[in-house]
């Protein structure tokens, strides 16, 4: 088990492929932890998960709420979770992304034995995997198969991405603001929580190395298709960023789930 962390997967089914991915990397975190405490919330009109975290995943923590809006409020659910953590630490992966074992661990213990608050388990490169490699994760769940075509890999954002994966400490990132619950949906609030610790003076440190993303369509709560959405998350990331430390620490306050 890795010590003094708890994994913590944010979802909605969208689709068949969405539903294989997360039993695919439910399995694969369940056999990298050895047991580490797993939370996942689904959030939706129905449930999609219950009845296979209930045969094949009985030791994970699910949570369900119904949920009407279309929209997906990732970042207000996160935070649901972080209550439920009884860790040091905090895992918060997408429930299509594969963080390989040793730069989990590394992660980990950065926070452990450091006073950062956050730390992403990768260096900025994440690689979108097309579906037949996905498929072949899903039957292999070995993280090695990516690697064996390293000239086919497709970095998503380039070299610095700051989706997918990252860690914290849980009570240290309360103090500046946990997740950006005024990101509605799905937008910038990856890039939002990366400069606003750093201009609070808590830039996220990075572990050396790679993490991939398994393929499913983009609907609503994965693209910018939805115009009032994508207006509202723009100017939420780029009020944040245009303000200066105290300034920041002022808005943090007003937050009601802090």
């Amino acid at each position: 088990m890795i010590k003094d962390l708890t994994i913590i997967f944010t979802v909605r089914i969208d689709s068949e492929t969405r539903f294989e991915n997360v039993k695919a990397t439910l399995s694969y975190y369940r056999e990298l932890t050895q047991g580490a405490p797993t939370v996942l919330l689904e959030a939706d009109s129905k449930p999609k998960l219950r009845e296979i975290m209930r045969t094949e995943f009985p030791e994970v923590d699910y949570i369900f709420i119904q949920d009407e809006n279309p929209i997906f409020h990732r970042t207000h659910y996160i935070n649901e979770e972080f209550r439920r953590v009884k860790t040091q630490n905090a895992a918060v992966i997408d429930s299509d992304v594969i963080v390989p074992k040793n730069q989990l661990i590394r992660a980990n213990k950065l926070l452990l034995f450091s006073d950062e608050i956050m730390v992403f388990p990768y260096d900025g490169r994440f690689i979108g995997c097309d579906a037949y490699m996905s498929n072949i994760f899903r039957q292999r769940l070995n993280p090695k198969i990516f690697e064996a075509i390293d000239g086919n890999q497709q970095l998503m954002f380039g070299f610095i991405s700051v989706g997918g994966a990252y860690l914290v400490n849980v009570n240290r990132y309360k103090t500046v603001g946990w997740e950006n619950e005024n990101f509605p949906g799905w937008g910038p609030e990856d890039f939002e929580r990366e400069h606003r610790l750093d201009i609070l003076g808590h830039k996220p440190k990075r572990i050396m190395g790679k993490i991939f993303h398994l393929n499913h369509p983009r609907g609503i709560n994965s693209s910018n298709s939805y115009s009032p959405l994508v207006l509202k998350t723009k100017r939420e990331y780029c009020r944040v960023c245009a303000m200066s430390a105290p300034d920041l620490m002022e808005y943090i306050a007003s937050w009601p789930w802090v």
